[in-house]
């Protein structure tokens, strides 16, 4: 009995621990500048634009604004706006996305940005 108490409360402190730092580690992230636009730049130089009040996808579906031939996910990617800024997700079953040559899974995106999603690579840009 005193095992399963002993045992119990040492799970609830070591989650309190975990949930803690982490708590720590989410408001020491810094966040980029506010920005009302934006649009991702592909090395062909095309430019597509990320709106405020739409989510922005990326993967297979004629339904993304930008198709990725080389992704077997019918959506790998979704940009959107939050708190001012802009900010990604990478979706179920997406294959690898990188920022900045890091694998990430969500966050903010800052001008300048390098992301690459199913072999192809853009450059985020932004204005304040």
């Amino acid at each position: 009995m005193w095992i399963a108490v002993t045992l119990i409360f040492l799970a609830a402190l070591f989650f309190f621990l975990i949930a803690r730092k982490g708590r720590e580690m989410r408001t020491k992230q810094q966040l980029p500048p506010e920005s009302k636009e934006a649009f991702l730049e592909s090395r062909d130089g095309r430019r597509y634009l990320v709106e405020t009040k739409a989510h922005f996808y990326l993967g297979i579906s004629h339904d993304c604004n930008i198709v990725l031939p080389n992704t077997g996910q019918d959506y790998e990617l979704c940009i959107f706006y939050h708190r001012k800024r802009f900010a990604f997700q990478a979706l179920s079953g997406a294959g690898e996305v990188l920022i900045n040559d890091e694998e990430q899974v969500a966050g903010y995106l800052s001008d300048g940005d390098v992301l690459k999603v199913a072999g192809e690579t853009f450059i985020f840009r932004t204005h304040s």
